[in-house]
């Protein structure tokens, strides 16, 4: 293209603009093409006049949307122009995504740690119930019966808890004997032979599945009350 056919278009182009008041005589137009509002048209200039990539990445790159929305509007998709701010919004939008995707690992990490608040146990057990697919600690201890509140002392590391409280959250999870000795354990408790309770539990624990009603019933045949 001709330099005095690029230079009417451009001219044409900039009509749609308001021009700076003040201007220099000799160098209007290209005062203007790279004044601070006005990059994208140094844009239209140097991608028709000397198709500099680097030049158009450094202006387009300041550009709004609304300026870029209309450049594509004006030479179409297909455009270097049209290209270039494709692949700008695409590598953009890549950009947040993974930004986004970056803050929500942060985040759940930050409530995990929150969540367990530095306590083995409550750690522990939050571990049982991802494993078990329970959304919400809700989910949980409204299954067993238990109170939000009761529930709640379970996160504080200073809480204490009782032993057949700590049992009555490891048959709520159907733990298996192993499973049950090491959350028990994190509380503080251990299983005692001389304990008729312990005795039960630790058999039912070791040869059979079982509910929070079977436990209940078992251990009120054997004259023991039951967890809740």
């Amino acid at each position: 293209m001709e330099v005095s056919k690029l230079i009417r278009e451009i001219e044409e182009y900039v009509t749609l603009y308001p021009l700076p008041k003040k201007q220099n005589n000799n160098g209007n137009l290209k005062d203007y093409i790279v004044g601070k509002n006005n990059l994208c048209l140094g844009a239209v200039y140097i991608s028709k006049a000397s198709n500099i990539k680097g030049m158009l990445d450094a202006v387009l790159g300041h550009c709004g949307e609304d300026i870029l929305d209309e450049l594509l509007n004006t030479y179409g998709e297909e455009s270097e122009i049209g290209q270039y701010i494709r692949r700008k919004r695409a590598l953009d939008y890549t950009k947040v995504s993974c930004e986004l995707n970056a803050i929500e690992r942060t985040l759940e990490t930050h409530l995990k740690k929150a969540r367990h608040g530095g306590n083995p146990f409550y750690e522990a057990i939050c571990g049982h119930l991802d494993r078990l697919g329970y959304k919400s600690d809700a989910d949980f201890y409204n299954s067993i019966g238990m109170s939000r509140q009761q529930f709640s002392r379970l996160r504080d590391a200073n809480s204490t808890l009782s032993k057949k409280t700590v049992l009555w959250i490891i048959v709520g999870l159907k733990l298996d004997y192993v499973q049950a000795c090491d959350l028990l354990r994190k509380s503080g408790y251990n299983f005692r032979k001389n304990d008729m309770r312990d005795v039960i539990l630790t058999y039912i624990f070791r040869n059979t599945t079982y509910d929070l009603d079977t436990v209940n019933f078992v251990l009120a045949h054997f004259g023991i009350a039951p967890l809740c």
